[in-house]
């Protein structure tokens, strides 16, 4: 059995090789391991290549070896071009040599099913056993751009050139996105230090990719693209290591997954599925979502270089006014401001311009600039100058090629633009591609799209607010909970977890009212105090603003011929203070099978399920984390009080989400959900109070 430090040493060695097997290498032009093969030559890896094939003496002008027990040392990698049912017996051989590693590229594991499935079990195991890592199956490879060894099957091999190595890590599951991406990123000329495919994630999975890029030099931010989640606590863990590290993770993640949060009769599974779980617990460890494949390349290209600020003011600074109202717009949408420039810099500007020309925000410098360049490289010194943004945008649109490489000569003669303080959006068609590769090359920040633009400047906000101190949660083990008797019970254990509830007491019998009325504060509710009835106002059970002994006699009667032959007939009632209401909002706690306890906080009340306004986060929370919920579900306003509702304090919301998560460790197994809904916040300036509780329980 090899220990974690000889595994990542193991993964050390098989991803900066000396030596590269291909086992399977033959003289056919389209077979799989000519391709990794042919590849390697054209590009020149500098290690020793070794063919592997009984059948030949020679290979692509190189010896070829009848066994992996033959070729020469160092080889620490090979690549298995080889039968499925060859797989195990190979690997074998290829630990015998002491080989650190290998990639499998075959498929028929577990997409082919729960045979397939077996096989890949089987697999993992073998090599635990014998003490060899391996990337797939059904993945095909990894290019190190570092050390110049491209051992993968993907289009790349078949490019002339294969591109210098750059600052950006890229894990992908899947090997046909993988080769997409390293074409993307080659085109554009966005750096590469690693491609990493896992492909079914037997042995090296995503978590691990992303430690990997993590502890790499070479590495200054990791891009990942995730079909699904199959390690939520390892990717907790990376993503924890990441922004411990200050290594920015951009992801995307197509699709939304089948809900792991229930609709069933609780409000909250409709708010709260498998993808907004997911996303709640991203921002919290800085972790940016993108979606699509460029804009991940982008945003992970510009994190890194981007100052850490609040990117709440942006300064555009544009050749063309339609490309500024565009970009505008999508800066406008994110909730960033466009503050208007310093009066002294307008009248530098002004000076230099026609009297036409306007330079608030956006900062226009007209056409001016075509015949006399040295305007463009004026403006730029004069609006970086500012002292009151927290980024300068250019904004470019199509120039004849001539024209946008001396306009980018001056880009790159401006301190601001390698330091991060200027970024450009170039906005055109392909007559500009040059000018944008040759700024990237040398470092500068290019977006190519203002929706692009806007998401990067809000990523800058999300990973410089990031959670730093975020622990990472185990997926919950089926266990045995206590099941509450009735509501009663319920707010009782929600009370002793901190949970603030309104006073309240059991009816069990109408006797019971007259001595409930004197220690309970009147105005009251009366409500059936069943834990497994739906909407309890559309069943009749409960009433509202009850003020004398008579009307809470009547209604007991009332609520109980409502409940007559239902499953709460026989159930005791509850009577409960009446809690002054300012605002209704939702809290519950989900018992998440993969991604463990989740708080789910959003609006609230009978419309709900109308709204579907709610965010998650992983508990504990904190004031932030709050916070940013409110603005994500648009109820920011609520922290400075509306109209005739109390200023909401995020601690005490971050308070409440965290005294229910504890609550929900004692009361919830895995795929529970515990909801308050609503949760007053008073109108008498009490702070928060849970209203209404319920538990309603997953299916095992």
């Amino acid at each position: 059995m090899t220990s974690t430090t000889d595994k990542t040493e193991l993964l050390t060695r098989m991803m900066r090789p000396r030596g590269v097997a291909i086992i399977g290498a033959s003289e056919n032009l389209y077979s799989l391991g000519t391709r990794y093969l042919g590849g390697m030559v054209r590009h020149e890896y500098p290690g020793g290549l070794y063919p592997v094939n009984p059948k030949y003496d020679e290979v692509m002008g190189l010896k070829c070896y009848p066994s992996i027990l033959d070729v020469p040392d160092p080889c620490d990698t090979a690549v298995l071009s080889v039968r499925e049912e060859l797989v195990e017996k190979t690997l074998t051989e290829c630990a015998e040599k002491g080989l650190a590693g290998v990639v499998v590229f075959a498929a028929g594991y577990r997409e082919a099913g729960e045979e397939g499935a077996e096989k890949e079990r089987r697999l993992a195991a073998l090599a635990k056993e014998l003490g060899i890592r391996f990337v797939g199956p059904n993945s095909p490879g990894f290019i190190n751009f570092v050390d110049r060894a491209p051992v993968t099957a993907t289009s790349v091999q078949f490019r002339e050139v294969l591109a210098e190595a750059g600052r950006l890590g890229v894990v992908a599951q899947s090997g046909g996105v993988a080769g997409i991406i390293a074409e993307r990123a080659m085109d554009r000329g966005i750096g590469l230090s690693y491609m990493l495919c896992s492909g079914n994630e037997a042995d090296f999975a995503t978590p691990e990719a992303i430690e990997y890029l993590v502890d790499d030099d070479h590495t200054d931010a990791i891009a990942v693209y995730a079909e699904g989640v199959n390690d939520a606590e390892g990717l907790a863990k990376a993503w924890q290591k990441a922004s411990d590290a200050g290594k920015p993770v951009v992801m995307y993640r197509p699709g939304s997954s089948k809900a792991s949060v229930r609709a069933a009769a609780a409000h909250t599974g409709s708010l709260a599925d498998d993808d907004q779980v997911f996303d709640g617990f991203a921002k919290q460890y800085g972790v940016i979502r993108a979606y699509d494949l460029d804009e991940m390349l982008e945003i992970a290209t510009a994190l890194p270089k981007l100052p850490e600020r609040d990117y709440e003011n942006i300064l555009i600074l544009t050749t063309s006014g339609g490309g500024s109202v565009l970009a505008a717009d999508a800066i406008g949408r994110l909730g960033m401001d466009l503050p208007e420039l310093d009066q002294e810099i307008q009248e530098s500007l002004a000076e230099r311009f026609g009297s036409y020309a306007v330079f608030h925000n956006p900062v226009d410098m007209t056409s001016d600039f075509v015949a006399n360049p040295a305007l463009f490289k004026q403006s730029i010194e004069l609006t970086c100058a500012s002292a009151d943004h927290d980024v300068v945008v250019l904004i470019l649109t199509v120039q004849r090629p001539d024209f946008a490489k001396e306009l980018s000569d001056m880009i790159l003669d401006t301190p601001e633009a390698h330091e991060g303080k200027l970024i450009v959006m170039w906005y055109a068609g392909e007559m500009s591609d040059e000018a944008r590769f040759y700024l990237r090359s040398e470092g500068v920040t290019v977006l190519e799209h203002p929706r692009t633009l806007a998401a990067a400047l809000d990523a800058g906000r999300v990973w410089y607010s990031r959670r730093k101190d975020l622990p990472v949660a185990a997926s919950p083990e089926p266990k045995q909970v206590p099941e509450p008797a009735n509501a009663g019970e319920l707010f009782a254990t929600l009370a002793g977890h901190g949970v603030p509830v309104a006073p309240n007491q059991l009816i069990a019998e109408a006797g019971d009212l007259e001595a409930a009325s004197e220690s309970v504060p009147a105005p009251w509710v009366l409500k059936t105090a069943s834990t497994t009835l739906g909407r309890k106002s559309d069943s009749g059970a409960v009433r509202l603003g009850l003020t004398e002994l008579g009307e809470l006699e009547e209604s007991y009667e009332a609520i109980r011929a409502a409940l007559a032959g239902t499953e709460a007939a026989d159930e005791p009632l509850l009577l409960q203070s009446m809690v002054p209401i300012g605002f209704e909002l939702l809290a519950s706690v989900s018992c998440d099978r993969q991604y463990g306890p989740a708080v789910v906080l959003g609006v609230g009340g009978r419309m709900v399920e109308l709204h579907r306004r709610a965010s998650v986060r992983r508990p504990p929370l904190e004031a932030s984390d709050a916070k940013a919920v409110l603005g994500e579900v648009g109820l920011e306003p609520l922290l400075e009080g509306f109209r005739d509702i109390p200023a909401l304090d995020p601690a005490d919301l971050a308070a409440l989400g965290n005294a229910l998560a504890a609550a929900a460790e004692e009361l919830l197994a895995p795929g529970d959900i515990l909801e308050c809904n609503p949760v007053a916040i008073r109108s008498d300036g009490g702070g928060l109070c849970a209203v209404d509780a319920r538990i309603e329980r997953g299916s095992e």
